[in-house]
């Protein structure tokens, strides 16, 4: 196989300085194939290769290493946690009802002393900390997560209501960090990740949920959410955050008041003379997000008049392939997992793969022409910005063999 003309497997970046941040392509070297970074005006989040989620600066990229001794770019939309405090369960800020809260009892998932210890109290009734907030979400919905760690109590509710009592327009999930499994009657969409050092992150995203709420977690026992503490059993919480979105994304840590992070901006990779081809093979290893918005990786000249596009679309359910050249194709995938997509092409001949499989071939089709650059968005770099993690992106000026293109998706 012929060594790519353009290759971000992420390994390195220049962040804010006088000129603008970059995201280095490992091929070529010489830096004529790196990209444009932004992300202006606010702190962002990653896992970083220890395993610990630090904040980095305005306009950094973020390598993250969740899970992974790789790192992988994440791109992500704008987002805001709108829960203040959210690393303080002991503020006023948090109503408590039955419990007390022992603050900075262990370390978090940010290698910080800083996680705080909810404890029942030795009353007969629901033990829970919570937070009521107005104009926090609307109809679109709200994703709630909080970040767990078991203690002499392993159980938990997660709640989200317009209600407190009684209970309207809900959502709601029951866990336990022991055997790692939901119980009871789950309603929304739920989801959890291993943070490492006994930490997980748990969410729950319902709709609609309207303009005054409550978002609580209580503690339960032996799958009951009423029982009898004894003033010292307890878990560990840490990192609350509350997003007007179909899913959780990076932590944001808040004090006194909402924080909002913006949009990661990827683009300009690459030049004319690198891409000067008639050509090539377009190969990216993504995870894209079911984010519920188109969301685009282009090869273009900064028009709509040639361009080849990996389009993942707003349903969380398909990808397409869409080039000027004539050519528009639409495939089943599953987001929110690892995909390896790539495409060939030459005058008649357009090869779509898809993890190890080749799925549509197009005989009718020329190449776009005068391609200068690559972004992660659609061709013009103002819309359609690719939510998810990348891992691997290239571009050949050969036509790889089919033997060649299974082998690499696979």
């Amino acid at each position: 196989m012929s060594n790519p003309i353009l290759a971000l497997i992420p390994s390195g970046y220049k962040g804010q300085t006088a000129t603008a941040p970059k995201v280095y392509s490992v091929l070529p070297s010489n830096g004529s194939g790196d990209f444009t970074f932004d992300r202006a005006n606010g702190l962002a989040t990653r896992v970083n290769k220890d395993g610990l989620i630090e904040e980095v600066a305005n306009d950094t990229p973020r390598l993250d290493y969740l899970n992974s001794t790789c790192p992988n770019l994440l791109l992500e939309s704008e987002s805001t946690n709108r829960q203040i405090r959210s690393e303080e369960f002991d503020n006023s800020a948090w109503g408590k009802a039955n419990v007390f809260v022992t603050s900075n009892l262990t370390t978090s998932p940010s290698g910080q002393l800083n996680a705080d210890k909810i404890i029942a109290t030795n009353t007969t009734s629901v033990k829970t900390i919570q937070e009521v907030m107005s104009g926090a979400a609307t109809t679109s919905g709200a994703t709630v997560s909080i970040f767990v760690k078991k203690a002499e109590i392993t159980q938990i509710r997660i709640v989200a209501a317009t209600n407190i009592s009684p209970y309207t327009n809900w959502v709601r999930v029951s866990f336990d960090l022991e055997t790692l499994q939901e119980f009871g009657s789950t309603l929304g969409t739920f989801k959890f990740e291993d943070y490492g050092g006994g930490w997980y992150r748990l969410s729950i995203t319902g709709t609609p949920l309207n303009t005054s709420n409550v978002y609580q977690f209580s503690l339960v026992k032996n799958q009951n959410v009423t029982f009898t503490g004894n003033n010292s059993d307890g878990i560990f919480l840490w990192g609350a955050q509350v997003e007007q979105k179909s899913s959780s994304s990076s932590y944001i840590p808040t004090q006194n008041s909402a924080v909002t992070r913006f949009k990661d901006i990827c683009k300009d990779g690459g030049s004319s003379t690198l891409f000067d081809i008639t050509e090539g093979t377009f190969f990216v290893d993504v995870l894209p997000y079911n984010s519920g918005l188109v969301s685009t990786i282009s090869l273009s000249n900064n028009s709509t008049s040639q361009r080849i596009l990996i389009q993942f679309q707003s349903n969380g359910a398909q990808v397409r392939l869409f080039s000027s050249g004539s050519v528009s194709n639409y495939q089943t995938i599953t987001f929110n997992q690892r995909n390896k997509i790539l495409v060939t092409f030459k005058l008649n001949e357009y090869k779509f793969y898809i993890n190890g499989a080749l799925v549509s071939t197009d005989t009718s089709a020329t190449v776009p022409t005068s391609l200068d650059r690559l972004n992660f968005s659609n061709s013009t770099a103002n819309s359609d910005f690719f939510q998810g993690e990348v891992n691997d992106t290239r571009v050949y000026d050969t036509v790889l063999t089919q033997a060649e293109a299974i082998k690499l998706t696979t």
